[in-house]
């Protein structure tokens, strides 16, 4: 079964996996943006062409096509590190993910404006589609700071840093702090709340000091589901699921809500 699950959501800003449910590994696939909110970078040329097609070539973004407005391969940068006004070499819409073959089934959309984006994915057993809701962006600019002394490695053997947390994958030497005077700093864009980052000198995990940062604005909601079984008399017991949501918690002294 290829088919690749139900809708998904995310907002403009965090990229979402795309992926056959149980890929065939001498099936061949490919992704295709069928449709695209107006502002969006796919937008601009035929939908399904193009920059909107995830038949990769090496970058795995699609044919290289200049109508699709994405074709070009993505920064070096992190998730969070792209500014709003971004002008030509956007990352892609559609980037490959972490396979080697060709045909790359398994992608990552990184909307680059809010709406719903519907994909196609062509797989061994047929065509299926997928959905994915972007909200708007609601990352805000940020700086994240760690003196060098902080760093457990003395100041003149360490050559480089890297920033280590969720919203680069944990993935060292993607985003690199730069000196400032006796810190190491770094300016991103995350949403609001309470981030837990690490700088690692000289791209050693052992090399590894923890902070948190907070971003001042409301958080996102906290949802939790409670399940339990109730049997009936006059039919099969059935599952009951109870959701219990709350208002974001707010960082910074804003307001929640």
């Amino acid at each position: 079964m290829h088919e690749p699950g139900p809708p998904g959501t995310t907002s403009v800003g965090e990229s979402v996996e795309l992926a056959p449910r149980s890929p065939d590994p001498d099936g061949t696939y490919e992704w295709t943006v069928r449709d695209a909110p107006a502002d969006s970078a796919v937008g601009e040329g035929p939908i399904g062409s193009g920059g909107g097609s995830g038949k990769g070539d090496e970058s795995g973004v699609g044919d290289g096509s200049e109508e699709g407005g994405g074709s070009e391969e993505g920064t070096g940068r992190g998730e969070g590190d792209r500014p709003e006004d971004e002008p030509e070499g956007t990352p892609p819409v559609l980037v490959s993910g972490a396979t080697s073959r060709s045909d790359a089934p398994v992608l990552r959309l990184r909307p680059d404006a809010p709406g719903t984006y519907v994909l196609t994915l062509d797989a061994p057993d047929g065509t299926h589609r997928q959905r994915v809701r972007a909200f708007p962006d609601e990352r805000r600019e940020t700086e994240l700071r760690v003196a060098a002394a902080d760093l457990p490695v003395d100041d003149d053997a360490v050559d480089r840093v890297s920033l280590m947390w969720a919203h680069n994958e944990r993935l060292l030497a993607r985003d690199r702090p730069e000196r400032d005077g006796d810190d190491w700093v770094l300016e991103t864009r995350v949403p609001p709340g309470r981030h837990r980052f690490s700088f690692v000198a000289n791209d050693d995990p052992g090399n590894e000091h923890g902070d948190v940062v907070e971003v001042p604005g409301p958080g996102r909601p906290r949802l939790s589901l409670d399940g339990r079984v109730e049997d009936r008399s006059d039919a099969e017991s059935v599952v009951v699921l109870t959701a219990d949501v709350e208002a974001p918690p707010a960082a910074g002294g804003g307001e929640g809500g």
